[in-house]
This record gives structure tokens, C-alpha cells and sequence, in this order.
């Protein structure tokens, strides 16, 4: 029997609905399970309070899911028939924090069904789940490649917690505590400021959906990766908060370095700051939520200020990459291997430039002048009729 090659319909409101419900445990009320207009509870459902700031991860959902073929079209069941065999997955990748990769897929689809298939129908699953790109053996797969950057690899005896640590190691990086107010630390806050990356270095942002990839540096395209999804990271640490768990889905250090780095370090509250942020939200398709500044609705006590052990390493490639840019333009890429000095010859280069021009406005005005002063010569010339 043949089998579609995208057995997951277009979802809708319902299976949104069954994806907040399989992430954060959301109780949605009949009257906005049913679509109705509103709700049938007083105050509203946490559907019809929170689910507009989550456009992105629905958008996102939606991507992934449509991008799930099965391995066999014609004779094999597929392991992903609708979007409820997806959010079983889900919600076994989070029920079980300890459980094998391959202990999870081992329960994917029918007992026939490619061991191919389960490993994409568990990737799909864990793309959602985890905001991160990966793959069993590491490499793209079901039209998953992002970016032209490699999946993070899954082997099959991780479990999701080993994943998660081998994904996002931690190093300690004491001179960028928010806590510390020393004149090195705040030097390098300030010189981390994106509205200081785009016009010192040059940089340029785009978004990412994986997590993985935030703050990534690309020297050659003069690019850097921000995950976006603020709204998500924020109900993960509303869910840990009050469920208490300590194997939430992301750690919730991990989620509070993300959401810090973009609304305190790269976007701080400061008009250019914002200006810059709004701009890539209408124009780059960032997220709104990133411009939503709530810290009081997800932050435990003592999470005010934190220390970056997740992302200190990208952070200090930044303002590496302000002290030291990169070479861009076709002069700055002749110079570089010329002058370790290249901004001073280009300073020097560009007055000489300068003197250059300004040398010949003030030739041609004073042939202009001597023009002037013959034919004024020519008119008062007693031998003149």
C-alpha cells in the first residue's frame, strides 16, 4: 500500500494547542479547545493569555513537521502518521530525561517500520523539543539542514540529558558576571553592544532557530546567528519554575544566557540599542517577543544577574572580532597581509586621498581666479574700445 510523502497535515489550532500541552503542560478551556471566540473560564485560559506571543514556534513547528518524508513511500508505514505520533515522541524525550536515544525510537512506529525512519521521526520530534538541529550520525537529513551548518550528533546510547551536556558544554568565564562591576567587566559589556558590532566590525544578524547555533560567528560572511524564540525560552523557565524540575527541556541557565545576551548585552535598554532591534524585528523577521522586556514573570530569585558558562566563549569572539575586525572591502583585504597597523594605513591612505582632491579644488579655484582677474584686465585696458 502506498503511504503519502507528507503524512503530517498542515497543523492548525488544535495541534498547537497538543504541542503547548506536550512542552509546558498548558490546560486549555472547551471554549477555546473548540474555537470559539472566547473563553469559558474567568480569567481567560493560559491559551488565550500567552499563545499570540508563540507565533514563531508555531511557524517553526510547522516548518519541521512538513519537512518529515517517510524512508518508504510503498510497502512500510511511516513512523510519524500524524501530528499526535509526533507529540508522543515529544513528550517521551521529556518525560524521560535519562532514556537512551535508542530505547526511544525503539517504541517509534510499527514493529516494521525502517530503523531510518525512527531515526528521522526521533530527530523531527527532538527539533521541537530541544530548539536544537541534530541527527543520529550528525549529518543533515528529511530537508533539515539549516544555515549550511552540521547537526549536533545524537548517538544512540545518549541519553537527552548527555545530549544537552555534550551539546552545550560550560566553561567559566568570571569577567563576564553581570554581578561584576569592575571597570574590565563593563568595558567588555559596552563593547559587546550590537549597535557597536554592526558599525565597528560590520557585523550583520539573522536569525536561527537552532539554539545551538546562537552567537555564532561566521568571519567570512561577517554574519552572527541569534536564536530568536525569546518566547519559548520564557515558558520553559515559567514550566521549570513551577513544576520544579531540575530536568526541564532546557536548562534553565542555558535559556536565561540566551534571552540576557540579547535584551542585556547585544540590545540593552538604551534608544540606539532598541532603535536596532525594532528594526530587525520588522525587517529580519526576529521575533516581536524580543522586544518584550518581562524578567519578573520567569526569573527565580537570585537570577537577576548571572555569569555567561554557556555562551562566554561566543561572547568574547565578538569583542575579539571589535578589537581585531576582520578584513571586508576588496582595500582591506589587500592591505591586511601588508601592515599589522591597516586601520593606520588606511588613515593615512585616506588623507593622502583627501589632500589629494582638496589639492586640486584649490588649483582648479585658483585658475579660476587668474581666468577672472585677465578678463578683468582685458575690460579695464585703456586700448580697449
Amino acid at each position: 500500500m502506498a503511504h503519502s510523502p507528507f503524512p503530517l497535515k498542515v497543523p492548525g489550532s488544535e495541534e498547537f494547542q497538543a504541542l503547548c500541552s506536550a512542552l509546558w503542560d498548558w490546560h486549555v478551556c472547551v471554549g477555546c479547545a473548540a474555537g470559539l471566540q472566547s473563553c469559558h473560564v474567568t480569567p481567560p485560559c493560559i491559551w488565550r493569555q500567552r499563545s499570540h506571543k508563540l507565533k514563531g514556534l508555531f511557524t517553526y513547528y510547522e516548518t519541521i513537521t512538513s519537512s518529515y518524508v517517510p524512508d518508504s513511500l510503498f510497502t512500510i508505514a511511516p513512523s510519524l502518521t500524524n501530528h499526535d505520533s509526533v507529540l508522543e515522541i515529544v513528550k517521551l524525550i521529556h518525560a524521560e530525561p535519562t532514556a537512551s536515544r535508542s530505547s526511544v525510537t525503539s517504541t517509534i512506529g510499527h514493529a516494521e517500520s525502517l530503523v531510518e525512519d525512527k531515526d528521522g521521526a526521533f530527530d523531527v520530534a527532538a527539533r521541537i523539543a530541544l530548539m536544537v538541529n541534530c541527527a543520529r550520525d550528525g549529518t543533515a537529513g528529511g530537508g533539515l539542514l539549516e544555515l549550511g551548518t552540521r547537526p549536533v550528533a545524537w548517538d544512540a546510547t545518549m541519553s537527552r540529558i548527555d545530549f544537552m551536556r555534550a551539546a552545550f558544554p560550560q566553561t567559566v568565564h568570571p569577567v563576564l558576571d553581570e554581578s561584576d562591576r569592575s571597570p574590565r567587566s563593563q568595558h567588555i559589556f559596552n563593547g559587546l553592544r550590537a549597535t557597536r558590532l554592526r558599525r565597528v566590525a560590520r557585523l550583520r544578524f539573522r536569525t536561527t532557530n537552532d539554539l545551538h547555533s546562537h552567537l555564532r560567528l561566521d568571519h567570512k560572511a561577517g554574519t552572527v546567528d541569534i536564536y530568536h524564540h525569546t518566547a519559548v525560552l520564557k515558558e520553559h523557565l515559567i514550566f521549570s519554575a513551577k513544576s520544579k524540575n531540575s530536568d526541564a527541556l532546557i536548562p534553565r541557565q542555558l535559556a536565561l544566557e540566551v534571552i540576557d545576551s540579547i535584551q542585556k548585552v547585544l540590545f540593552p535598554s538604551d534608544i540606539q540599542s532598541q532603535s536596532l532591534l525594532r528594526s530587525l524585528v520588522r525587517k529580519q523577521g526576529f521575533d516581536d517577543d524580543c522586544l518584550r522586556y518581562e524578567s519578573s514573570s520567569y526569573r527565580l530569585a537570585g537570577e537577576s544577574e548571572i555569569s555567561y558558562s554557556y555562551f562566554g566563549a561566543r561572547l568574547m569572539d565578538l569583542y575579539e572580532e571589535v578589537n581585531h575586525p576582520t578584513p571586508r572591502g576588496v582595500l582591506e583585504k589587500w592591505l591586511e597581509p601588508r601592515s599589522g597597523g591597516r586601520h593606520v594605513m588606511m588613515a593615512t591612505l585616506t588623507g593622502v586621498f583627501f589632500a589629494i582632491v582638496l589639492g586640486i579644488v584649490g588649483l582648479g579655484v585658483q585658475i579660476w581666479q587668474a581666468c577672472m582677474t585677465y578678463e578683468q584686465l582685458k575690460l579695464s585696458s585703456p586700448g580697449r574700445k
